[in-house]
């Protein structure tokens, strides 16, 4: 009974979460000045493609500091521009990536993540999924 109670529990768990992935809270210590970094749980690309995908920083009420975000991807044939960028305080909350696969990257699923850093307090990260596929 409790293994049923926990597959039904962690279905809508992922149920809820949507095709969404969210880093932690990063900042300082009270969660009214933390953030997070929303971004797609995974990006579908071909070889040779090159698409956009917004990455979002979602502040608490009392959280007003600049965000260093980098971007990484885990495949030299897998690149993710810009690679490092900062959202102002007070400025939006989204940033537009452009991410893109060589046309010889390995078909194949690769991990990818966003690091938001605060000036004062603890970072978040968010990774996500690139799936590489044959055009």
């Amino acid at each position: 009974m409790r293994t049923a109670c926990a597959i039904v529990t962690a279905v809508a768990v992922l149920v809820m979460a949507g095709c969404q992935a969210t880093s932690g809270r990063g900042g300082t210590a009270p969660k009214e000045e933390s953030f997070r970094i929303k971004v797609p749980a995974s990006i579908d690309i071909d070889q040779g493609e090159t698409k956009t995908f917004t990455a979002s920083v979602d502040r608490e009420d009392f959280f007003k500091q600049s965000v260093r975000l980098v971007a990484r991807t885990s495949h030299a044939g897998v690149q993710i521009t810009p690679q490092e960028t900062v959202v102002e305080s007070g400025e939006g909350s989204d940033v537009v990536y452009r991410i893109s696969a060589a046309e010889d990257a390995p078909i194949g699923r690769y991990k990818a993540y966003i690091e938001g850093m605060p000036e004062i307090g603890l970072p978040a990260r968010v990774d996500f999924t690139v799936n590489v596929s044959t055009p």
